[in-house]
């Protein structure tokens, strides 16, 4: 009794919570743990190493002793005071808390007897710690382990009763690290010397093999009496095993690291022990002690290959509409097999779902959105994940057997190309409760054509869960969208187990029921901002489809007539800058602004604050004049998928000039995700660029869109120009032709048109009626080129059918247009076409001019349908020559010229705006002799 009171006066000067006590010793820079003496034996009735993996073993126990020295009386002391000990279990060596009932911390402090047994219940107990204490002399002492109600935050608390101090063992999973459990002790109390400690855990605590070790059955002061053999200390066996093997055969040989310092070289910061270590602290004492056989042989876990692995997976999108922004569910169901004698389920190492291909990432989930980066998920780590909201796209719910409540968290979204796999697309797992916090990484792979998500997860801990739960958000920027298209789909994926390489596959089917869609009816609005006629301003062409219909895959649209732009206001740009997207903002003719992603939310392009999307006026372009590029950054969000650039071949319609623009295949995936474009809008809004018609008749834009699966679209839109007659028509007519035709070259004509300066409508048609006096060649307009041959080559036209030239200038070109006039049949008319082939800067304009003959020989050429082009001058050339359009009709009295004809043609100039003018038109003759004026005589008047 003298020893029990010296051991309560010892206690008794404590304040601290203590787990493993030791005296105060100087510093002698030995402190450590005594080699060989530690180890770690997994074993089974009569002390057999339990090697199955799996299997609940009867006891665990871990023992070690420390380094001793003489202390100044004689005798051995520790050689320094013990502060904290961690000890790190083997990976996948777990405990269920929840294996026996728990005692709380109130009745475990209360003492039962002058003996300081405990109050706890005896099912409560889960193990026996033997401790080397000493004063005197080294004395082992055996207390009961206990399972106590944990406080917050807390997996887990064990503790024993030294001598009447309560020792807690408190638990923590190394997150950031193999997520296996390392067993803390703080701050060891330094009022008693402490030489070694072993602690049994008891694989199924209720086993009828601990039943004289229990309770009261340790005897006085943890001495073994005779009472737990003859009246040993039963409990009901009604719970689940406490303690399982590692399901993992490939580790082996088992380890145990431990991890402590003294009060003497303490861890100055506040780190646990282990991660002090890694940061290479000098005070940190490493060892490992192996789990081996009675010869001090290694050995690892066996029979992986006995472990059942039976997982289910449920995927089920949030709606079964087609097109649409949607989250997603996921269950995996892993059934634990809690059994005493049975093995437990295999842990789950890797797990791959991928998604059917028509399900793909949404481009709406980018709107608003951020992503983790490593530095906030702090994924290897301990410290508390910090991922901005924004990043979050879904939850997370772990149920495991070993926790009363089960694991929640989130699901962000890693930075892309800044995380775990340097991917556009992962995506971070975080999961907490009672103390525990699992991050994982998980990479996401798109496929770069079909844009199919396939998503791992790999060596995910081992640790047992009957759920794991994933809800993706729903909503318009859900991080999914559903396929287009109703039908029957399937996740289908494979789940791997740490005990063996062969996985289980699954195939999680769902269906798409509504909103079936399967047509294509985009739409097109367009026109100018402001539509004062002959006017300048900004022109406007927004496109649009709706979730249900096929993606744009390349579109063609036609300007209305006389809508037009000044390209000789633009500097083109030119190779080799088209190709390196480099053009100059001199170039730059409007910008473009695009909306991509299913639902109401859709992500538009450029967002606020980043530069615009510019369109430039490129050189000629597959065949066609002029062309366009535009240049989209595809950046969202987080997300860069670097510049798109789209070229567009911008022709001219040779006989109505209209604005015909034909965009390449546009891109409908990048880097595996899809493009999705829902509105495309483009600008032109260069300053004094687009111009108004002069015809205020209405007009229309139309198009052409082809669909990603081959449908094809018409789209239309109404135009139309205003205040016509606010316009002048006053454009100058004059004629001439040379003084002597012949019967062998016959008659010129030249006819020019000039326009004065100022707000004018243009010229819509042209009528004229030449005089009697030069018909139509009869033999030139037999050898009029055949329509065919005109319109497959106008070069191989006959010579005989090229009657003249034509030039016309014009604001909108850098240079005049210029080029043939021919006479051109069509099979049954009577007479031939007068068609000029105006070119110039690549742009060819074809003016036709419909002939006709009446029976007094007068020819008239009606041109019904010019251009609506602003024009500075025009000339039209009709030589005399062998084949020349026109001959001479003269009376012999006018001695075979000009000279004394008057010549006039009957002229009706019709402008866009529907102005006319009539006038007769005096063809002037050249080449006529000048006319020398006589001299009047002189008269004298004489005076008389």
């Amino acid at each position: 009794m003298l020893k029990l009171a010296l051991w309560r006066s010892i206690v008794c000067v404590s304040t601290c919570t203590v787990v493993f006590v030791t005296v105060v010793g100087s510093a002698s820079g030995s402190f450590g743990l005594q080699a060989g003496s530690f180890e770690n034996l997994f074993l089974n009735e009569g002390n057999v190493p339990a090697v199955q993996a799996g299997a609940h073993p009867v006891a665990v126990t871990t023992s070690f002793k420390f380094n001793r020295k003489e202390g100044l009386g004689g005798g051995v002391i520790p050689d320094e005071d013990v502060k904290d000990i961690e000890v790190e279990l083997p990976v996948g060596l777990v405990g269920n808390p929840g294996a026996t009932p728990k005692c709380t911390y109130e009745k475990f402090t209360k003492f039962s007897d002058r003996e300081l047994h405990v109050s706890c219940p005896n099912d409560s107990q889960v193990g026996v710690a033997v401790v080397e204490l000493g004063i005197g002399g080294i004395e082992p002492f055996s207390f009961g382990i206990y399972n106590l109600v944990a406080p917050p935050g807390v997996p887990a608390e064990f503790a024993l009763s030294a001598l009447g101090v309560p020792v807690l063992l408190t638990p923590r999973v190394r997150t950031g690290s193999d997520y296996g459990v390392t067993v803390v002790s703080k701050n060891t109390n330094q009022g008693l010397r402490l030489y070694g400690v072993k602690t049994t855990f008891w694989g199924v605590p209720s086993d009828p093999s601990h039943d004289g070790e229990r309770g009261k059955c340790l005897g006085i002061l943890g001495r073994h009496f005779a009472l737990g053999e003859e009246h040993p200390c039963p409990v009901e066996s009604n719970g689940p095993p406490f303690l399982t093997l590692p399901t993992n055969c490939q580790t082996s040989p088992l380890a145990t690291t431990i991890y402590t310092d003294s009060w003497q070289h303490p861890v100055p910061f506040a780190l646990n022990l282990e991660e002090a270590f890694r940061l290479g602290r000098p005070e940190v004492i490493h060892e490992v002690a192996f789990n081996h056989d009675g010869e001090g042989h290694p050995l690892g876990v066996t029979g992986c290959d006995h472990l059942d692995f039976s997982p289910t997976v449920g995927i089920t999108p949030s709606t079964s509409a087609a097109g649409s922004p949607t989250g997603l569910s996921a269950d995996i169901s892993l059934p634990q097999n809690e059994t005493h004698n049975g093995l437990a389920e295999a842990d789950l190492k890797k797990a791959v779902v991928s998604l059917p291909a028509e399900m793909t990432v949404s481009p709406s989930a980018a709107n608003g959105r951020e992503g983790c980066s490593e530095e906030q998920i702090a994924l290897r780590s301990m410290l508390p994940a910090h991922c901005p909201d924004a990043s979050k796209v879904g939850t997370v719910e772990i149920e495991t057997p070993l926790l009363e409540h089960n694991l929640e968290g989130s699901v962000f979204l890693a930075q892309p190309n800044a995380n775990e796999f340097h991917s556009l697309l992962a995506l971070y797992l975080v999961a907490e409760g009672s103390g525990v916090v699992i991050k994982l990484a998980g990479e996401v792979h798109a496929d770069p054509v079909t844009g199919q998500l396939t998503t791992t997860f790999d060596n995910n801990p081992q640790q047992p869960f009957s759920h794991l739960r994933l809800k993706f958000f729903n909503g318009p920027r859900a991080a999914l969208m559903t396929p287009r298209r109703c039908g029957s789909y399937a996740a289908t994926g494979a789940l791997t187990p740490w005990s063996g390489e062969m996985p289980a596959t699954f195939f999680a089917p769902f269906a798409i029921e509504t909103g079936c869609g399967g047509g294509f009816s985009p739409s097109m609005v367009a026109g100018t901002i402001g539509n004062q006629a002959g006017g300048f301003s900004p022109l406007s062409l927004t496109l649009t489809r709706s979730d249900q219909d096929q993606a744009f895959r390349q579109l063609s649209v036609r300007t209305p007539p006389g809508l037009l732009g000044m390209l000789s206001k633009v500097k083109v740009c030119e190779e080799p800058l088209i190709a390196q997207q480099a053009c100059p903002k001199a170039s730059q003719i409007g910008h473009v602004t695009v909306a991509a992603g299913p639902g109401s939310d859709p992500v538009y392009l450029p967002q606020a604050g980043k530069p615009e999307d510019p369109v430039y006026l490129t050189s000629g372009y597959n065949g066609a004049p002029f062309g366009l590029l535009t240049v989209v950054h595809a950046e969202a969000g987080p997300f860069n998928l670097g510049t798109v650039p789209v070229r567009t071949t911008l022709n001219v319609d040779r006989r109505t000039s209209r604005i015909v623009a034909t965009t390449d295949p546009l891109p409908t995936i990048l880097q595996g995700i899809p493009v999705d474009l829902k509105t495309i809008n483009i600008l032109i809004d260069r300053e004094g660029f687009t111009f108004n018609p002069t015809d205020c008749e209405p007009l229309k834009f139309e198009g052409a869109v082809l669909g990603d699966e081959g449908a094809t679209a018409s789209v239309s839109s109404r135009f139309q120009a205003a205040n016509c007659a606010t316009l002048a028509f006053k454009p100058k007519f004059s004629a001439s032709t040379k003084a002597h035709p012949s019967h062998t070259h016959g008659a010129s004509l030249t006819v020019k048109v000039g326009y004065p300066k100022g707000a004018q409508a243009n010229i819509a048609a042209v009528k004229v009626s030449l005089p009697k006096q030069l018909p139509s060649r009869l033999t030139t307009l037999q050898k009029a080129c055949p329509e065919a041959t005109f319109a497959a080559n106008p070069a191989t036209c006959p010579a005989e059918s090229l009657v003249g030239s034509a030039t016309a200038t014009t604001p909108v070109l850098n240079v005049p247009v210029t080029g043939p006039a021919y006479l051109v049949s069509h099979g049954g008319a009577a007479f031939p076409d007068l068609i000029m082939i105006l070119q110039g800067q690549g742009v060819t304009v074809e003016l036709v001019g419909n002939t006709f003959v009446n029976k007094a020989g007068i020819t008239t050429s009606t041109f019904a349908s010019v251009p609506d082009v602003p024009i500075s001058s025009f000339e039209v050339n009709l030589p005399q020559g062998p084949h020349s359009a026109l001959t001479e009709n003269l009376p012999k009295q006018s001695k075979g010229n000009f000279c004394s004809a008057k010549l006039a043609m009957p002229t009706t100039i019709t402008a866009q705006n529907g102005l006319q003018i009539k006038q007769s038109t005096k063809i002037t003759v050249s080449g006529c002799p000048k006319i020398k004026a006589r001299k009047a005589k002189a008269h004298s008047h004489q005076r008389k």
